[in-house]
């Protein structure tokens, strides 16, 4: 047994190998190698016990559970679960979520997931290259759909019975993933696709959130839709046709939605399943759905772990240069000169903050707290960002610029704050005069002429990997529904019934698809005009003459803007006395004036792409209403918007709903969805450097 070095002589304390709880009088007899073993598997089936009475237990919630009067019970656990999951580092905040006992489980399955991806007794962390295992733990835990998932799943992968494809060599894999996402034809043969399709659809999927049922609170809890399920249950249907130690990939959740590739799996499957009759067929599905109820926890983490793979064949990790772990390359924050894991920067910044006197080291602060905003601590943030202020509070900030994108002079130069000819506070750049390398003189990163607003370019860059991997699942959505027409055109050649049921099919997924959008877009709607509202009644005002509402720099447009004292002379973007730079004109402007008063912004794009799906809604509802009639099933065609423009990469013309374009490069850089789906704008994009290329979807 090894206990944690600091917990003596505690009152209570946990045994740092089984996670057991202790008093004083029983830690010199404890001994958890022996016969003390723990029972992996009863912890892990008592968590999800506790997890479908309260399913929304974060990660955050279980790890804090754990700590005691402010002190972490195992800093190990800490390290290696906040080095494998994105966002921040576990908090050290005790919290009362889960109960004693239900805490010790949390640490005896966290634990057991972590031993299971090392490899033999060596210390996988630091490797150069750590084994499959441990990028497909990573992988795996980014694949949850909520944060209340990540918990379930560790729950899952404790217990090898359950999952364990978790240690299963790469080349023991399927790569179906590929086939699904391809244009490869499958063969199933049609009476036996129609079969199961029909067996599919009678299925029924409750998604209830407050039921007190064990299986109702595990569909709510773990499925997000019918579609997830339905695939969950296809799963086990193939798994069942699979030798052991055999496994398939199946297309990762951030690059599709699975509905968008369910008929192409649900194709897969019956050209696995052969020539079987329709009883047959009942009772394979029958067993399926059986297995999946019954064991609805193993379906999830099993579907989980194959659409993991591929991401997992594809983690980046990276070395910290402090305490030289390997970790996912997400998980690392990168200040100055240094690549640090999140724990290691959170140590560095906390003693930063205490004296943050030299300007270098300020910049640097800067830079990573504006680059790596999502992997940083609230608390950390805070602490970093008001030290630097109160450093820089009698700094003058004129009209001196530093080259921002070159390390090897940072010679300051004078000159005027550029207008941007026709939009007043648009983006516009600035050339340094020494090495002649243009940056946006607003938001000081690289040069990004294509982009309305430098918010648009700052998210891009922080978020890219969601923004990355939107683009390659709408490519998908895109070119899978041209494939699904063309292969129902090919199929009306021999089966018109066939070809009727798949059109039928796809215009459904079509017609779910735009409902969501249309659902998402007046959600934005709504959010704006609630935004609105709430700035232009905000009654925070610190000052004196009173203001109600918050304000608007009449120079550049910039907003919000709030005042915290009574002074009404203002500086767009600091302080009025200096410091504090968070962007802006640096305009002088009177904050009680009529010019400066909150303009509402205006939701017109979002209700006229509104009114745009609507339009669209409309006809494939009438298609729908109306496919049994068809007779004629021409060749699809993707849109072609943009007939005078072609891609980058294949030159070819852009054809569908969408293209993508770089904010930074002159002439255009533009890229077409097929080189999309090809991953092409993430072999084009670095979002890691400061003068990194981002990428934005433009539509018609």
């Amino acid at each position: 047994m090894i206990l944690q070095e600091g917990l003596l002589p505690q009152r209570i304390m946990n045994c740092s190998e089984c996670g057991q709880y202790l008093s004083e009088a029983e830690i010199f007899s404890h001994d958890c190698t022996t016969d003390a073993v723990v029972d992996v598997e009863q912890h892990a089936r008592s968590l999800y016990e506790r997890l479908l009475r309260q399913p929304s237990v974060s990660l955050h919630g279980g790890y804090g559970s754990t700590v005691a009067e402010g002190t972490a019970k195992d800093d190990m656990l800490r390290c290696g679960l906040s080095n494998i999951v994105g966002g921040p580092p576990l908090q050290v905040v005790p919290n009362r979520l889960l109960s004693r006992e239900h805490a010790q489980h949390f640490v005896t399955v966290a634990t057991a997931v972590l031993k299971r991806v090392n490899d033999g007794d060596s210390d996988y962390l630091h490797y150069s290259d750590p084994p499959s295992e441990y990028k497909l733990l990573a992988a795996v835990l980014r694949q949850a759909t909520r944060a209340e998932h990540v918990v379930a799943l560790l729950v899952a992968l404790s217990a090898p019975r359950a999952t364990p494809h978790l240690l299963l060599p790469v080349d023991c894999w399927r790569r179906y993933d590929e086939a699904i996402l391809s244009d490869v034809e499958f063969a199933p043969i049609p009476q036996v696709l129609r079969s199961l399709e029909a067996e599919l659809r009678s299925i029924t999927f409750n998604h209830r959130h407050d039921s007190d049922d064990a299986l109702g609170a595990s569909r709510s809890f773990l499925w997000k839709g019918r579609d997830e399920f339905i695939a969950a249950v296809l799963h086990a249907m193939l798994s069942s046709r699979m030798e052991g130690g055999l496994a398939f990939a199946l297309p990762p959740l951030s690059e599709s939605e699975v509905g968008s590739w369910l008929p192409r799996f649900t194709e897969l499957v019956a050209a696995v399943l052969g020539s079987i009759t329709p009883d047959v067929m009942k009772t394979e599905v029958a067993t399926a759905v059986a297995f999946v109820n019954a064991n609805p926890l193993t379906a999830f983490a099993t579907c989980r772990l194959a659409q993991a793979l591929p991401k997992a064949l594809k983690m980046l990790v990276v070395e910290c240069v402090t305490c030289a772990l390997v970790v996912p390359a997400d998980c690392v924050v990168r200040c100055g000169g240094r690549v640090l894991c999140k724990l290691c920067f959170e140590a560095s910044a906390r003693v930063f903050a205490r004296d943050p006197a030299s300007q270098t080291e300020r910049d640097d602060y800067k830079l990573a707290l504006s680059t790596f905003r999502t992997t940083i601590a609230d608390e950390v943030f805070d602490a970093v960002s008001l030290s630097i202020a109160a450093a820089e509070k009698d700094v003058t900030f004129d009209a001196r610029f530093h080259c921002p994108l070159n390390a090897r002079h940072q010679t300051p130069f004078h000159a005027p704050m550029p207008e941007h000819p026709d939009t007043p506070g648009a983006p516009v750049g600035i050339t340094c005069p020494e090495c002649s390398i243009t940056w946006c003189a607003q938001c000081k990163c690289v040069d990004h002429p294509h982009a309305a607003t430098c918010g648009e370019v700052t998210n891009a860059k922080h978020q890219w990997s969601v923004y990355s991997d939107n683009m390659t699942r709408f490519a998908n959505v895109v070119l899978g529904e041209h494939d699904s027409e063309a292969a129902a055109m090919k199929l009306a050649v021999t089966d018109r019934a066939a070809a009727v049921e798949r059109r039928r099919a796809l215009l459904q997924t079509q017609i779910a698809r735009i409902q969501r959008e249309i659902g998402d877009i007046d959600g934005a709607i709504r959010q704006i005009h609630l935004s609105n509202h709430a700035e232009m009644a905000w009654a925070g005002d610190g000052g004196y003459p009173k203001v109600i509402g918050s304000r608007r720099c009449p120079h550049c447009g910039r907003q919000p803007i709030k005042r915290v004292q009574n002074c009404q002379h203002m500086v767009c973007g600091q302080n009025s006395y200096g410091g504090n730079f968070q962007g802006g004109c640096l305009s002088k402007f009177d904050y009680c004036s009529p010019e400066a008063a909150y303009r509402p912004i205006s939701s017109a794009n979002e209700e006229a792409e509104r009114a745009k799906l609507q339009g669209t809604l409309n006809q494939l509802t009438a298609h729908l209403a109306g496919v049994d009639s068809q007779t004629n099933f021409p060749p699809p065609e993707l849109a072609n918007h943009w007939p005078s423009l072609s891609c980058s990469s294949c030159k070819k013309g852009l054809l569908g709903d969408f293209y993508v374009q770089c904010y930074h490069c002159e002439p255009p850089h533009l890229l077409c969805v097929y080189c999309v789906r090809g991953n092409k704008h993430n072999d084009h994009a670095d979002p890691a450097k400061e003068s990194g290329h981002v990428l934005a979807i433009r539509k018609p």
